[in-house]
């Protein structure tokens, strides 16, 4: 595990460190990015420095709060909250089950062309029957 991670807040990363319950320090760029720095701000999980708020004094105080212990104790309870379950697991799953009789292709609305999702891209990996 690593004391602290500092990403530019793409929501994987964001996702992930959140899970891992580790500090994040976010340096957003564009797009979702600052709104994701935000809500890691907002949770207490980290901070974010904008690009006009960037120097090499500014990066070594804001990790430096990422490693105290405190920032740290709240952070592994944050990742407490997302359980030990796999959330891609758990998605595969719940869409393995759909009925697998939903009509595509062009006439899928007259309920001519009853081919099925599984039919067209049957699972590759063989974990799934």
């Amino acid at each position: 595990m690593c004391a602290a991670v500092v990403h530019h807040g793409g929501i994987g990363t964001t996702a992930r460190a959140l899970a891992a319950g580790t500090p994040q320090l976010v340096l957003p760029l564009a797009w979702d990015q600052p709104d994701n720095a935000a809500r890691v701000r907002r949770l207490g999980a980290g901070s974010s420095l904008g690009a006009r708020h960037r120097s090499a004094a500014r990066l070594g105080e804001a990790l430096a709060e990422q490693l105290k212990p405190e920032a740290q104790a709240r952070c592994r309870a944050l990742g407490a909250r997302f359980g030990d379950d796999d959330a891609f697991e758990r998605a595969a799953a719940w869409l393995h089950g759909l009925d697998r009789s939903i009509p595509v292709g062009n006439n899928a609305s007259a309920g001519s062309d009853r081919t099925s999702i599984a039919e067209m891209h049957p699972p590759a990996t063989g974990r799934f029957p």
